[in-house]
């Protein structure tokens, strides 16, 4: 399983791969793909995933195809992930990635500006990986 954050969501949506999802439709959390959602929806002011959107952005998001961005159901993760905040003092985006990723032995694509260090130490040992992309790695592309 891939699981992507919501940078990584947009870029999928937009037709963004990377050789690190083999033949897999990345997977973004419920929690990840509501803060995509409220992005695109409009504020009054942009922000780096509004800024990054692109024409018909919201429209795909709504109703992600299914070859290209899944959006994963909580309920089989959420005591998982309750755990993983309890015990690794972690925030709810992270352990809401981090969990099924952990169940499934998958890895977490996340863009820089989410990954905080302690991740790697929450999947040591679970067969689960984390891979923390650069904002020029999603410009130029994989």
């Amino acid at each position: 399983m891939q699981i992507v954050d919501d940078r990584l969501a947009l870029k999928a949506l937009e037709g963004w791969r990377t050789p690190h999802w083999g033949g897999e439709v990345p997977a973004v959390t419920w929690l990840c793909h509501a803060r995509l959602l409220r992005a695109l929806m409009g504020s009054s002011t942009t922000g780096s995933l509004s800024g990054a959107a692109f024409e018909g952005a919201l429209e795909a998001a709504l109703s992600p195809p299914s070859d290209v961005l899944r959006v994963l159901d909580p309920r089989p993760y959420t005591a998982d992930a309750a755990r993983l905040m309890a015990s690794h003092r972690i925030s709810l985006l992270a352990a809401g990635m981090l969990a099924p990723a952990i169940r499934l032995g998958g890895w977490v694509h996340v863009h820089q500006r989410h990954f905080v260090g302690g991740w790697d130490a929450v999947v040591e040992g679970t067969g689960a990986e984390v891979r923390v992309f650069q904002e020029s790695e999603l410009r130029s592309g994989p």
